[in-house]
């Protein structure tokens, strides 16, 4: 089995995901984030989320939940970050009301403008509905099964690239090539049942479909395989992260 992180730091097109810190004072816990950068040649893109069982079971049950994004992309360096963050913004804009951009970053070796986001967690039946944002989390409740997925809208995560002014994007090419992980937080008040399917659990490969407790204030950190991550966007716009299931 082959995952998509081989020879990530060649890429051109790189998604950085970064976990928030909670604290007892502050309960942010509908936290998605994604960071994407735009270099030359193709157009790799990776998005990470940090989910919470509780807020998943809320919104199958019309509860509104909204999850924070952050969108990094990778400016070379500082000095570019600082320079280019202002017109990038209005990139982000476009698809996203009321992006903020929120700083600089550094990941192994590399520099990523970050902007804030706001998104929703969208319940549905059935097959997976169209969404107007770029990217977005989806759930789906069968029984006492919770199926959750990435949920993308091709052309709007594609307006974010036509957006860029020209000198920025006229010698490369767009092609959303997605990386896709999700950390898993179970906030309920039991052990639930996790399903997986090719994925990296905790930095450890697991082929096929594979089935593990997630206790009581656990989490497990999930990294989608190549064929996930190759459907998503092109023949499919919805990808598998997990389903969790309730003891009743």
């Amino acid at each position: 089995m082959d995952f998509l992180f081989t020879g990530h730091v060649l890429a051109p097109l790189y998604y950085c995901t970064q976990r928030l810190i909670f604290t007892g004072d502050i309960r942010m816990k509908r936290i998605a984030l994604i960071a994407a950068c735009f270099l030359l040649e193709a157009c790799k893109t990776q998005i990470g989320t940090d989910l919470f069982t509780s807020d998943l079971v809320a919104a199958t049950e019309a509860e509104a939940v909204t999850a924070p994004l952050v969108i990094g992309m990778e400016a070379g360096s500082e000095k570019k970050c600082k320079e280019t963050a202002d017109t990038v913004l209005v990139a982000v804009q476009s698809q996203f009301d009321g992006a903020e951009f929120i700083g600089c970053d550094s990941v192994e070796f590399k520099t990523f403008a970050r902007f804030r986001v706001q998104s929703d967690i969208v319940a549905y039946d059935g097959n997976a509905p169209s969404i107007t944002a770029p990217f977005s989390i989806g759930v789906r409740k069968e029984g006492a099964a919770y199926h959750v997925s990435y949920l993308t809208n091709p052309v709007a995560a594609r307006a974010i690239w036509d957006a860029l002014p020209e000198e920025m994007t006229k010698y490369q090419t767009y092609n959303l090539e997605p990386i896709l992980s999700a950390v898993l937080n179970n906030d309920l008040r039991e052990t639930v049942s996790i399903i997986t399917d090719d994925v990296f659990a905790d930095g450890a490969p697991v082929q096929g479909t594979a089935t593990r407790d997630l206790p009581r204030r656990d989490q497990v950190e999930l990294t989608m395989s190549d064929v996930t991550n190759a459907a998503f966007g092109t023949v499919a716009n919805a990808s598998h992260i997990a389903t969790f299931s309730l003891s009743n």
